[in-house]
Order: C-alpha cells, then structure tokens, then sequence
C-alpha cells in the first residue's frame, strides 16, 4: 500500500503527484480520490481539490460528517496553506501580496498581508521570493482565500506567470511548476500541520533548464510518491513510460532495465545524461539498451550497464506481490512478465478459487501462475511456444507447484485451434484470460491472425467456452482503436455489452489524461 502522510479516524493526508485529477476525468479512468477508495477499500470525501497539474498535499474526510466540518473551515478562510512555485520571471517586489475585491481587477500592495483584515476581499494571496538561479526564480505562495486558480491568476497579475502555465501565459514546460507544501487547521482542539515533500526539481533550479531531464524526473517521481512502497525493492514496477519520449525503464526487483525506443541510437550527451539520471536517482544495478526494434533480440544493443556485482547477471528474480518470477535479459525485448497486467493478474489470485481458468497466448504463464496462487481448480495455460511454456514451469516451481500435476496443463498450440478443439471436446471454463497480440503468423501453417479482423471470432468462442456466470478477461494493445471504439465494435457484433466492465489502466504506466495503450475489460457471460 502507497504511504499515507497522516491520518485519524476523520482525516487522510495525501500526497498527489502532478498530471492526476482530484476527481474521475472518465468513466475508463479513476481520480486521485477514486484510487485511493479503491486502495483504501473505503468511500472518502473531497473537501478541497488541487488542479491536475498542480501537485502536493490534499486531504480527504472518511466519514460524512469530518467532510462537512472540514468543508466549513475552508469556506471559513480558517485552513492555512503554503504553495511553492517556480517561474523564469522576477518580481518586482521580494514580498508582496494581491487583493482582489469583488467585481473589482486585482492590484498588488508590497510588504506581508496581515491576516485577519480580510476587509471584505474575495481573494488574497501573499507571495515571497525565496530562492534564484541561472534566471529562474522559487517563489512561496499563502492563499488567504481558495478561489480557482488563485495563486496562478494572481501570479500573473505580479507579471510572473509560473513555469508550465501556459493557459495564464506561462512559459511552455513538461509540468506545471506548482506545488502545495503544506495545510494546517485546528482539529478537535489539536492543530493539525502536514507537509508534501515538493519535486527535487524545486531544490535544483539549474535541471529546469534541460527538459528531457525535467520530465525524467518528473516520471520517476510520479512513481516513487504513488508506489513508494514498492521502490527499491524486489518488486516490479515501470519507471518511465511514454511521457519521457525515447526513455522507457522499470525496475525488476533488483535490477532496473532501461532502454531507448528510437531507431536512432542515443547521442553521447544522452548516454552521460543516462549515467548521471542512474546516480541521481541512487540506482545499484542497472542496464541502458538501444532498442531500435520490437520483434527481435538483435536489434537490441547493450550501451551502458552498472553492477555490484562482479558478473554480467543474464538471469534474475523478482516479485510480483507475493509471486516470484524468473528475468532473462537473453530472451526477446520482454524480460519475462508483462507488467501493465499487474493488476488483472491480482484480480484473478482474488477471484478464482475453485475454479477452471484458461489462459490463452499464455507467455511465460503469469496469469497461470496468479491462478494456481488463488486456489484454482484447473489451470489451463496456451501458448505457440514450448520454449514459454517451460519458463512458465520454472515460475511454477519457484512459487511452491508442482507443474506436473494433473491440474496445471500445458498446451503447445495455437490458442484459437485449442478454443476450437474444446469445443468439440465439451470443455467448459470459469474464468478465461485472452491476451491476443495484434498480429501474428503460425510458422507452419503461414495462418495470419489480426486483432480488428478476427476478434470477433476469438471473443465469440471464448464466450461459447465459459460456464453460466463465467468471465472473459480481454485486454489487447491494438493502438489503432480507442476503448470507446472498442465498446462500439462489441456493440456491432451483439456482445452482451450490458455485462462489460472496463478495467482501468495501471498508474504507473498511463498519465490518466492519455489513452490507456493496453486496453483492457471483463465480459461476463449472463
């Protein structure tokens, strides 16, 4: 579970990395608010809310009636709060505040604001510069009131439009520079101060000049505050996704794997920028690969590696939760385990006891292999490849199981022969997980299979292979239509619509104001 910064039996304190709603932005992907009920597994309230951009402390009432004497404090001015933000402009002033009167433009007094002599303001923010370097400027920020966007409105009425703002005239930049430090209040008596830990970016003026390196940062941080508790240990996780450009990493237990998506190599600044993003961040053992190729192993090369160990490790162990998994670094671009499906895999661990699970393009059996942990009756894994499937074995015996029982079968075939051989043969499933790719050719056969072709097909014999009240897990990285477009063409082939459920991206691949590139949902069949 992600650190909490504080709590009682009324308050959760929060720390909320930037690009993240307070609130659901769709119906396929959660809030900030949303995800911590979920981790939490308890309603909260919102009795404040911070922009998407904006990152920081927030905090949440857990029972109606904390949210509604919460609520009254902030419409009471009796919350006092602290906001850090950076700007590539001077002030005039060095502390200095903005009223702003109703119906009336703002207009700036120098010298503090002395609290209490509100004198019928809507809005009022204090503003200090705290700190400069290389012609970017931190500055501290006391809203005395909580009008929308206040502080970035007033901000540019004293002619220093934040970094990253460019709805208010800011500076173009991979992330708003705004960031809520610190709230404070009385509590039944207590006074109540918590801070958030701002961006190492706030304390290193100078990386603000390099953007790759800012939005570096920035990605690493997202995970470190949202999966903290899985940072720096033998757990996987993603580092860095899309939003970096060319960067992409995780970490995989004790070793991070970096690698560059472009056909062109890095330059010689980038691979010293690399070496230095390693230090920075305190990584032990690591790799940094040119990948130019998805499909195939030698189109990756080997740049820039780091161990404390003597030897090259070509095989290793990680965890997921509390299964163990074998990495080869030897074997095709994937190391040995899909990580965005991290979260399906724990649904099927939670909800398959005593039931038959088929995994089809079964891989290195992970699904499986969260089934045999869940107490499943038979498991059932499918894959073209021999050499997969003997991998999914060695996960097996690692966890504990027995792979030559007679409940854990091992299919050597292509997953819509097995469909269709089972049906013949009357088998029936509980659970069936389809992880199709979005083009494949049968070596033998030369039998092509497209996903925006024959899904229908596909989809149409797992459902004619579940058990009454069964579920199909699909998930697909087909990137040409979106989820909604996904949804229609279910719709168009009369799939029992009415019993999808989607099942949201994880966070520490998507930025949720994207497109999810693996889109994923539940069909049950009625």
């Amino acid at each position: 579970m992600p650190t909490v910064l504080s709590q009682n039996e009324d308050l959760l304190f929060v720390h909320k990395p930037p690009g993240i709603p307070t609130h659901r932005p769709s119906y396929d992907r959660q809030g900030f608010v949303e995800w911590w009920e979920e981790t939490l597994q308890q309603p909260l309230h919102v009795c404040h809310r911070l922009d998407k951009e904006t990152s920081g402390i927030l905090v949440f009432a857990k029972n109606k009636q904390a949210a509604s004497d919460l609520t009254d404090l902030f419409a009471g001015h009796q919350v006092k709060k602290e906001y850090l933000f950076v700007t590539d402009k001077k002030s005039e002033f060095k502390h200095w505040h903005v009223v702003e009167e109703k119906n009336q433009a703002p207009h700036i007094l120098e010298g503090p604001w002395k609290e209490g002599s509100n004198r019928g303001f809507e809005s009022v923010t204090e503003f200090t510069r705290i700190a400069s370097e290389n012609s970017l400027y931190l500055y501290k920020a006391k809203p005395f009131t909580g009008k929308t966007h206040q502080i970035r409105k007033h901000a540019v009425k004293s002619e220093i439009p934040l970094l990253g703002d460019e709805i208010y005239g800011g500076k173009k930049f991979p992330r708003l520079l705004l960031h809520s430090l610190s709230i404070e209040f009385l509590w039944k008596g207590d006074r109540l101060k918590q801070k958030a830990q701002p961006s190492r970016l706030f304390d290193n003026l100078s990386w603000l000049q390099d953007r790759q390196w800012s939005q570096w940062i920035t990605s690493y941080e997202r995970r470190e505050t949202l999966f903290n508790e899985k940072i720096n240990t033998d757990q996987a996780l993603r580092l860095f996704h899309q939003e970096t450009g060319d960067l992409r990493g995780d970490q995989v237990g004790e070793q991070i794997v970096l690698g560059w998506w472009q056909k062109t190599p890095p330059s010689q600044s980038e691979e010293e920028k690399i070496r230095r993003l390693a230090g920075t961040l305190n990584f032990k053992n690591w790799l940094f690969e040119w990948r130019p190729g998805v499909e195939d192993k030698k189109n990756t090369a080997l740049l820039l590696s780091e161990s404390q160990t003597e030897q090259k490790q070509e095989s290793w162990f990680f965890k997921e939760n509390d299964l163990k998994f074998k990495a080869h670094l030897d074997r095709g671009q994937n190391f040995g385990l899909f990580l965005d499906q991290r979260n399906r895999r724990e649904w099927v661990k939670n909800n398959c006891k005593s039931l038959r699970v088929l995994n089809l393009f079964a891989f290195t059996c992970g699904f499986s292999l969260a089934a045999a942990r869940g107490g499943a009756k038979e498991v059932i894994s499918v894959d073209l490849s021999k050499k997969y499937l003997n991998w999914g074995r060695e996960n097996f015996e690692l966890n504990g199981f027995n792979p030559s029982e007679e409940k854990f079968r091992w299919m050597a075939m292509d997953s819509v022969d097995y469909l269709t051989w089972s049906q013949k043969k009357g088998f029936k499933y509980d659970i069936i997980v389809c992880d199709p790719p979005s083009f494949s050719r049968h070596k033998k056969s030369k039998k092509t299979f497209k996903i925006d072709r024959d899904f229908g097909d596909l989809i149409d014999l797992c459902l004619d292979r579940l058990e009454a009240q069964g579920t199909l897990l699909f998930s697909t990285n087909f990137e040409k239509w979106s989820l909604d477009q996904w949804t229609q063409q279910l719709e168009k082939k009369n799939f029992p619509i009415e019993n999808l459920q989607v099942s949201p991206s994880q966070w520490d691949y998507e930025w949720q104001s994207k497109e999810a590139g693996l889109k994923a949902f539940f069909l049950r069949k009625a």
